[in-house]
């Protein structure tokens, strides 16, 4: 039988859905602070992001490692994963939501809302600089993996002019 820890907030729905994927292995649930050596030393499978440290001095078994982000947060380093563990990230999970809170605090900068928000707390309305539009300007990404590229169509969608690097 399979040991597979699982280190992700979870409810009842979320871990039937994952008996029911992984049907005969052992289960295990956990918050990533209270996973300890002895709790990953015959695992072979963690799903979500636990101390790199711990899994190269205990993991011995491990054959898998799914990490929640889309990085990889040190688990590259020789001597982290035991020969032959699978890496894998979550890239291409957190485009849509990151690159919509991108847009929001752009146009928080470019409206100058922190300046007007504060001014409306203190009652006070003054006239501030010029605002800047998006609509024809050129907005430079660096980086056009999923969160980039998410980004470009939303900017694209406003009328600006895109250049990926």
């Amino acid at each position: 039988m399979e040991k597979v820890i699982v280190v992700l907030k979870t409810d009842e729905a979320d871990r039937k859905n994952f008996t029911d994927a992984a049907p005969g292995a052992q289960l295990t649930f956990m918050e990533p602070e209270n996973v300890r050596a002895e709790d990953v030393a015959d695992a072979d499978a963690i799903i979500g992001n636990v101390d790199a440290a711990l899994i190269g001095s205990a993991a011995k078994k491990l054959r898998w490692m799914q990490l929640q982000n889309a990085g990889t947060e040190g688990f590259c380093q020789k001597g982290v994963l035991p020969d032959g563990c699978a890496l894998t990230n979550a890239t291409g999970a957190y485009g849509m939501a990151i690159s919509e809170h991108m847009v929001a605090m752009l146009f928080a900068l470019q409206k100058r809302l922190d300046v007007y928000m504060a001014q409306q707390n203190a009652r006070v309305w003054k006239r501030r600089e010029h605002m800047f539009v998006a609509c024809g300007s050129t907005v430079l990404i660096i980086g056009t993996g999923d969160l980039g590229t998410s980004f470009a169509a939303k900017m694209k969608a406003f009328g600006c002019h895109v250049i990926g690097v």
